[in-house]
C-alpha cells in the first residue's frame, strides 16, 4: 500500500460528503476522501495519506494527528463528531476522534486502544490519562462522540458506551484524528453542531455622533455593530485609559465601511483603543481605520490589553488600517492564560511611534496559541514589525505572506539588532513567504531566553525574501540549529554599515553581548542545501539544484523529484493563481521560459528570447 503524502496545514484530499443535518442541528463539516483538492484537513504530525478512498494514519511512539478545518464556522458547545474508524494489525495506544486539541501535548481523544477496548482520554503535558473506558468486541466501525459543554459521550454503532464529564467545556480546541503506535484508517467524517439561539441577533448602526463605547460595552452575544462612514471618536476611560472594553461576550462583530471611509480616532491619552478583556469568544473587528493622535501622550495600542486578560478564543482582526500608534495589534496573556485561535490578516499598519521596549510594534503577541498573521502590510515600524514572544512548544504560530516595508525608515531605532520580524523566547513558529523590503535593522531574528530559559524550538524559516538589507538579514542566537529553506537575503550595496560583520546575510554572533554562539540554520534534508533557486506555488515548494527539481510538502518535508534533469536550467518562478484558479510553475532555461507540468514533469514553451524576473513570494 502506498500513501500519497499530504501537505500539512493547507491541503487534503477529499470531496464534500452529502451531510444532511438532523433537525435543530447545523452541518459543519463532512469528508469522504474521494479525490484530492479540498482544504478541509491538515496533517499536524506523523504520516497521513489517502489510499482507495480512505484516510490512513501511521503513528509511532508519539501520536500521528490530523486537524480539521471548520472555518469560518465556530464550534458550538453542543456538537457531534462521527467517523468510520478501523485499526489495523496489532496496533496499540489510543487512536480515534480528537477533540479540544490545543497542541500535540494537550488534547482529548475517544476511540480504541486495542482489540475490543475503548476509552475517552486526555493527553496532558505529553502523558496520556484514561478518563473512562469500556469493552466492546462487536467490532464496531461507526464511532461518534456527542458533546454538550463538558459532557462527552462515546457511541459505537449508534449505542452509547462511555460517558465522562470534564471540568470545563471542551469545544474551545480543534477537532481532529489521532493514531498512536500503529496504523488506522478513517472515512465518512461528519460534524454537526447545535447553536444556542436563545440570544437574538442584534444589528446596531452607529453614526459618528453616537456613543461607540457604550454600544460596544453594552452589546450582548450575537451582536453586530456597524459603524457608518465618517470619523468616530474614543476618549480615555477608567480603569485602563481605554476607549472601549470588550469582555464577557460571544459572537460580536464590529465592522465599518472600509478603512478609507470609516475612522476610529483615538484621543492622545488613550492607552488602548479597543481593550481586549477576558471571556471573549468569536470576535471580529474589521474594515476600520484606527488612528492615534500624535504626539502620543501614552503608550497607545490600536487593539490590545494588559497581560491579565485570559479566555480569549477565535478572534479575527482583518481589513484594518492602524496608524500613528505605539503598538498596532497586541495579543497578550499571562503564563498559563488563554489567548487562542487568532487570525490577523489583510491589515495595513503604518508609522508606529517610539523605539523603546513596548513601543514601535506592528503586531505583537505573548503567550498566544494557534495564531495566523498573514497577508498584512506593515510599513515603517520603529522597533519590531512582528514580534512573537513566549509561545510554548506546540503553540502553532504562523507568520506568512506579509510585506514588511521600510522597517525603521528614518533610522531612529538605536538598537539596529531590533529585528523587523523577531522570534524571541518562543517555540513552534513558522515564518514563511514574507517579503521584507529595505529594512534598516536586522531582517529576521531567532533569539534565546537569557532570563527564564524558555525553550526556543520548532522554528522554521521558509522562502522569505529580505531585499536591500541594511544590516544582517537573518540573525540567530539561540545556540541551536533551526530549520531553514529557500530564504534569500540581498544586502544593500551602498552606504553599507561601517562594520562588515554587521552586513552579513546570516549571522550567529550575539552582537549585544559581543560573543559568538553555536547557533545554526539547516535545510530539512542535505539535498536542499546550496540551492540554485526556490519557488512556491499551489501550496508546494519547488527547489532547483544542479538541474534537479524537487516538489516539497512544507513542514512534512516529503518530496517528489522530477524524472528529467535539466542541466541548463537557471531558475524557477511560481506564478501565483487568481482566487479559485491554479498557479503555474515556470522553469527558466537559457533564453527560454517554460511552463512545468509537475504531474507529468513535462515542459511547454511559454516564451523564447524573453527576460523574466522573479516576482518573489
Amino acid at each position: 500500500m502506498r500513501l500519497e503524502p499530504l501537505e500539512p496545514r493547507v491541503m487534503l484530499s477529499a470531496t464534500t460528503v452529502s451531510a444532511t443535518a438532523p433537525s435543530g442541528e447545523t452541518a459543519l463539516y463532512a469528508e469522504a476522501f474521494e479525490e484530492n483538492g479540498t482544504k478541509a484537513i491538515s496533517a499536524h504530525s506523523g504520516r497521513w495519506g489517502v489510499h482507495r478512498g480512505r484516510y490512513f494514519g501511521i503513528g509511532r511512539r508519539r501520536p500521528a494527528i490530523s486537524v480539521l478545518d471548520l472555518s469560518p464556522q465556530p464550534l458550538p458547545e453542543a456538537f457531534r463528531f462521527a467517523a468510520t474508524v478501523r485499526r489495523l494489525g496489532r496496533s496499540t495506544g489510543a487512536s480515534g476522534l480528537v477533540f479540544d486539541f490545543r497542541s500535540p501535548a494537550d488534547f482529548k481523544v475517544a476511540g480504541p486502544t486495542g482489540r475490543g477496548h475503548w476509552v475517552i482520554g486526555s493527553m496532558v503535558d505529553g502523558a496520556f490519562e484514561v478518563e473512562a473506558e469500556a469493552s466492546d468486541r462487536t467490532n464496531p466501525r461507526h464511532v461518534e462522540i456527542v458533546v454538550d459543554g463538558a459532557e462527552v459521550r462515546l457511541e459505537l454503532n449508534g449505542v452509547s458506551r462511555i460517558a465522562h464529564h470534564f471540568d470545563a467545556p471542551v469545544h474551545g480546541g480543534a477537532l481532529g484524528l489521532a493514531v498512536s503506535r500503529g496504523v488506522a484508517w478513517f472515512d465518512d467524517l461528519a460534524v454537526h453542531g447545535t447553536f444556542d439561539t436563545s440570544e437574538s441577533t442584534a444589528v446596531i448602526t452607529i453614526g459618528p455622533g453616537d456613543d461607540l463605547r457604550a454600544a460596544i460595552e453594552s452589546a450582548g452575544d450575537g451582536t453586530t455593530i456597524m459603524l457608518s462612514a465618517g470619523t468616530h471618536h474614543l476618549s480615555a476611560q477608567a480603569p485602563f485609559n481605554q476607549g472601549a472594553i470588550i469582555d464577557n461576550v460571544r459572537d460580536l462583530t464590529i465592522t465599518g465601511q472600509g478603512w478609507a471611509d470609516t475612522k476610529v480616532k483615538l484621543a492622545p491619552d488613550v492607552h488602548f483603543g479597543f481593550y481586549m478583556g477576558s471571556n471573549v469568544e468569536r470576535l471580529t473587528i474589521e474594515r476600520l481605520h484606527i488612528e492615534g493622535t500624535t504626539p502620543l501622550a501614552v503608550n497607545t495600542h490600536g487593539i490590545g490589553n494588559f497581560s491579565g486578560t485570559s479566555n480569549v478564543r477565535h478572534v479575527t482582526f482583518t481589513e484594518l488600517k492602524v496608524s500613528d500608534i505605539a503598538i498596532g495589534i497586541a495579543l497578550d496573556t499571562f503564563d498559563g492564560g488563554v489567548y487562542d485561535g487568532v487570525t490577523v490578516t489583510h491589515n495595513l499598519i503604518t508609522d508606529t511611534q517610539g523605539t523603546d521596549a513596548g513601543w514601535g510594534y506592528g503586531v505583537e503577541m505573548t503567550n498566544a496559541r494557534n495564531v495566523v498573521v498573514a497577508h498584512n502590510t506593515i510599513e515603517n515600524a520603529t522597533r519590531h514589525s512582528i514580534y512573537v514572544a513566549r509561545s510554548a512548544p506546540g503553540a502553532n504560530i504562523l507568520i506568512e505572506r506579509n510585506r514588511i516595508l521600510e522597517h525603521d525608515r528614518d533610522g531612529i531605532q538605536p538598537r539596529w539588532f531590533a529585528a523587523a520580524i523577531s522570534i524571541s523566547r518562543a517555540s513552534s513558529v513558522k515564518v514563511a513567504h514574507n517579503v521584507l523590503l529595505n529594512p534598516r535593522a536586522i531582517g529576521i531574528s531567532i533569539e534565546r531566553d537569557d532570563i527564564l530559559g524558555r525553550p526556543v524550538t520548532d522554528i522554521t524559516l521558509l522562502n522569505n525574501h529580505i531585499l536591500n538589507a541594511w544590516y544582517v538579514g537573518i540573525w540567530v542566537t539561540t545556540g541551536q540549529t533551526h530549520t531553514a529553506l529557500g530564504n534569500r537575503v540581498v544586502p544593500r550595496t551602498v552606504n553599507a554599515t561601517p562594520n562588515p560583520q554587521w552586513h552579513e546575510p546570516v549571522s550567529f554572533f550575539d552582537f549585544p553581548r559581543g560573543v559568538a554562539t553555536s547557533s545554526g540554520l539547516a535545510a530539512p534534508l542535505a539535498r536542499w542545501e546550496d540551492l540554485d533557486d526556490v519557488a512556491e506555488v499551489n501550496g508546494k515548494v519547488y527547489t532547483l539544484r544542479n538541474g534537479v527539481v524537487d516538489e516539497i510538502v512544507p513542514y512534512a518535508w516529503t518530496f517528489r523529484t522530477a524524472v528529467t534533469q535539466w542541466t541548463d536550467a537557471t531558475g524557477l518562478i511560481g506564478l501565483q493563481p487568481a482566487p479559485g484558479q491554479t498557479g503555474t510553475l515556470v522553469l527558466k532555461r537559457g533564453f527560454g521560459v517554460y511552463r512545468l507540468d509537475t504531474t507529468a514533469w513535462t515542459l511547454q514553451l511559454m516564451c523564447s528570447g524573453c527576460i523574466v524576473s522573479d516576482p518573489g513570494p
